[in-house]
Parts: structure tokens; C-alpha cells; sequence
């Protein structure tokens, strides 16, 4: 084996033990969070995922009803646009 053959294969292995390292160590964060009842980074991503879909779902029901309401009055100002 080589002198650069050698040295990729050590940094292959140290790159796979680094990964290995930052998930156990991501795991039992996440352990410890949620035993402390606090969330984690991934329960906060979640929670945004979820927030933004709501968000949209929010906007796109109210551009629903102001079409709906604009064609059942001409017009008129709807309860939508009073908030």
C-alpha cells in the first residue's frame, strides 16, 4: 500500500468516526433535552415546517373567502378586510 493510499484510508476512517461521534453524541442530546422536557433543534425545525404550512393554509383560505365573499356581495367590503 502506498504512502497516499494509506493516508485516504486513515482519513476515511477518521471522517466515519467523526460522523458516528456526532450522532451519538446528536442522540443523546436530544435524549437529555426532552428529559429536561425542552425541545430540540429537530422538534424546533418540526414545529417551523408545521407553523408554515398552517401559515399557508391560513392565507390561502382567506384568499378563498374574500372571492367568495366579493361575488356574493359585488363588491361589498367583506368581514375579512374589517379585521
Amino acid at each position: 500500500m502506498t504512502a497516499s493510499a494509506a493516508f485516504a484510508q486513515v482519513v476515511g476512517l477518521a471522517l466515519r468516526a467523526r460522523a458516528v461521534g456526532e450522532d451519538v453524541v446528536g442522540r443523546e442530546t436530544e435524549r437529555l433535552l426532552h428529559r429536561l422536557n425542552l425541545p430540540s433543534a429537530r422538534d424546533v425545525a418540526r414545529l417551523r415546517r408545521l407553523v408554515a404550512d398552517v401559515d399557508r393554509q391560513t392565507h390561502q383560505i382567506h384568499r378563498q373567502l374574500g372571492r367568495i365573499e366579493g361575488g356574493a356581495h359585488h363588491g361589498a367590503p367583506s368581514a375579512i378586510d374589517a379585521r
